[in-house]
């Protein structure tokens, strides 16, 4: 017989229950029993310099002439392409390469960041039910007017989430969101949010690295 106490309240299990109740208690204690250790994902990508598998934009809303080019361009031979507009510190071209090792942990990151998996319809109406609820509580509305809008590209030959996934040929994900740092900072309890935010930090860590060389 084992006694268990939850809150005020004492519980005596016994035999099997006693297994059963505390996998329940820890699956609740863990937030919804997320595994330890998420599986991880599969893909293929053109080793070659012919189209870039990741690319990362931000549109600029109130610009009245935006720089169609993409900040940041990667290919699949690890050669990294940094295009900095003219209204950018430090505007102009610059160029880095990064390892396969490293190149591999990139294309990773975006997929556990949830940015390949992101699904903006589900995102947008836990965003409208946190708005909604913002409001009730607090009866304000925040209003962002100069909107900038986080596009990120990724392109595979394969990709595949985890071992029960099919996979996916030729992959092409295009992840758009508006706001998206503002909304990180609004709305911490999507974890979506969250995850893509972090992820478009790494990218752009990727414009301000030392090993940058400035294109002629």
């Amino acid at each position: 017989m084992t006694f268990f106490r939850v809150g005020g309240f004492q519980f005596i299990l016994c035999g099997m229950l006693t297994a059963a109740f505390m996998l329940a208690a820890e699956v609740f204690a863990q937030g919804g029993g997320a595994p330890a250790n998420p599986p991880q994902p599969r893909f293929r990508f053109a080793t070659d310099a012919v189209e870039p598998i990741i690319e990362y934009v931000e549109v600029q809303e109130m610009l009245a002439a935006p720089d169609p080019e993409p900040l940041l361009r990667v290919y699949g031979d690890g050669r990294v392409h940094v295009h900095l507009p003219v209204y950018m510190k430090r505007a102009g071209d610059y160029e880095l390469r990064l390892p396969p090792a490293e190149l591999d942990a990139l294309i990773r990151s975006l997929a556990q960041d949830g940015i390949i998996d992101f699904d903006p319809v589900a995102v947008a109406q836990g965003r409208q039910q946190a708005i909604a609820q913002q409001r009730a509580t607090e009866g304000t509305l925040s209003v962002i007017s100069d909107a900038t809008e986080t596009v990120i590209t990724v392109r595979l030959d394969e990709y595949q989430r985890g071992p029960a996934a099919a996979p996916i040929l030729k992959l092409n994900k295009r992840f758009a969101w508006k706001n998206l740092q503002q909304d990180a900072r609004r709305f911490p309890q999507s974890q979506a949010i969250q995850r893509a935010a972090a992820g478009q930090q790494r990218l752009r860590a990727l414009l301000v690295r030392p090993d940058l060389q400035k294109l002629p």
